[in-house]
C-alpha cells in the first residue's frame, strides 16, 4: 500500500534559511521583524519636571570571551596575541547601564515609570528661570514653560513624532488598499 505524507509534500523544494549568527556573548542575534519607532519624548524631561527623578547604574556584565580570529590583525592591535594558527582577539570590557525613572508626587509616593514615556500628567511642574519656585504655582509654571523656547522645542518634537506617526498609519493603510485590490472583488 502507498502511503501519502502530507508533510513531506508541503516540505518538498523548502530549504531551511541560514541559522542566525551568535553573537561575541554566545547569545543568538535576533533580528527584529519591525522596526521600532523612537519613543514619544517623554514630558518628565522636557521642563524637567520637579518631582521627575532619572538615575543610571552601571550593570554588572561579564568581560566578552577571547575569540580566535583567522586572520593576522595588524601589529599593534590592542587585545590581540599573534598565536600558532590565527590571531587571539579579547574584545574591551562593555560598560552597559540601566536607566531608572522615577516620580514623586507627592511627599511619601514613589513611582517607579518604567522605559515608557509620560505623554500627559497633572502634577507636572516643569522648572524654569522666568518661574516662581513655588511648587503650589503648576499652571503658571506650564504654561510659562510652553511660552519659552525649550517649551516650543519640546512641543516641535513632540509634532514631529505624531506626524511620523500618521505617516506609518497612512503607509498602513495604502498597502491594506493595494492588497485589498489585488485580492479583487470578494464574492
Amino acid at each position: 500500500m502507498r502511503r501519502i505524507n502530507v508533510q513531506d509534500e508541503l516540505a518538498e523544494g523548502f530549504e531551511l534559511a541560514p541559522a542566525p549568527v551568535a553573537g561575541p556573548d554566545g547569545a543568538v542575534g535576533m533580528a527584529s521583524l519591525r522596526v521600532l519607532p523612537p519613543p514619544r519624548p517623554r514630558l518628565c524631561e522636557a521642563g524637567p519636571c520637579r518631582n521627575y527623578h532619572r538615575f543610571e547604574i552601571q550593570v554588572e556584565a561579564a568581560n566578552p570571551r577571547a575569540q580566535m580570529v583567522a586572520v593576522a590583525l595588524p601589529a599593534g592591535t590592542p587585545g590581540a596575541q599573534e598565536v600558532p594558527g590565527g590571531t587571539v582577539y579579547q574584545a574591551p570590557a562593555a560598560f552597559h547601564v540601566e536607566t531608572h525613572h522615577y516620580c514623586y508626587p507627592t511627599p511619601g509616593v514613589e513611582m517607579a515609570l518604567g522605559a515608557l514615556p509620560v505623554i500627559s500628567c497633572n502634577r507636572w511642574n516643569p522648572y524654569h528661570d522666568e518661574v516662581t519656585q513655588d511648587p503650589g504655582d503648576a499652571g503658571v509654571n506650564r504654561r510659562a514653560f510652553m511660552d519659552s523656547p525649550e517649551g516650543a522645542e519640546y512641543r516641535a518634537a513632540v509634532a514631529e513624532w505624531d506626524a511620523a506617526r500618521e505617516r506609518e498609519l497612512e503607509d498602513a493603510a495604502e498597502a491594506e488598499r493595494l492588497i485589498s485590490a489585488s485580492l479583487g472583488p470578494n464574492p
